[in-house]
């Protein structure tokens, strides 16, 4: 089942670390060309302009410097549009590397770890890599577990939320629903 999600949020919130309130807040000096073109790619992507935005991201890759975090957050949103284009390899080398990047620069129980280990699941469960997709998830919330603030309680939300999509598609409903209480518990 294909979900319909505001692009734009998507990539702001996956960019982590409160990128899209600085793109917003401070001009990009010569050094940060990247936030300029990371922004301009999150316009294209909305308007369905993914070739755009893959260009875009590529050439803001060249803008960051290798292993910190800004490099991390432009491959990601890389990834992000690599698989909107049908990469789907490409799509996995990169979340690994954005994977290795984060939990050498954040720290390997950082959120922007387990996001991008969803991003992860995410694309093997549309390829219908089920097994794949389900160790991706559980690797995810085991990452971000002991996580309080609000945003890492969102994530591991929607960690949950999607970790029960891929039990019910592996006809394990039993599960599901015990996931999806943990995504949706009562009274939340």
């Amino acid at each position: 089942m294909k979900v319909s999600v505001n692009v734009k949020a998507i990539l702001s919130w996956l960019a982590g670390v409160g990128l899209s309130a600085m793109l917003a807040t401070q001009p990009a000096s010569a050094g940060e060309k990247w936030r300029d073109l990371v922004e301009a790619a999150g316009y294209a992507y909305e308007a369905n302009r993914a070739v755009q935005a893959q260009q875009l991201l590529e050439e803001a890759v060249g803008h960051t410097e290798p292993g910190t975090e800004a490099r991390a957050a432009v491959l990601n949103n890389l990834a992000i549009v690599l698989e909107a284009n049908n990469f789907f390899d490409a799509a996995e080398t990169l979340y690994g590397q954005v994977i290795g990047i984060w939990a050498k620069v954040l720290g390997p129980d950082h959120q922007n770890v387990s996001r991008t280990l969803g991003n992860l699941g995410d694309l093997h469960h549309r390829r219908g890599q089920l097994e794949k997709a389900l160790e991706a998830y559980e690797v995810a919330i085991a990452t971000i577990k002991g996580a309080t603030t609000s945003d890492a309680l969102e994530v591991r939300r929607a960690l949950y939320d999607n970790y029960s999509r891929v039990l019910s598609d592996m006809g394990r409903d039993k599960d599901a629903d015990a996931a999806r209480q943990k995504a949706f518990p009562p009274g939340n």
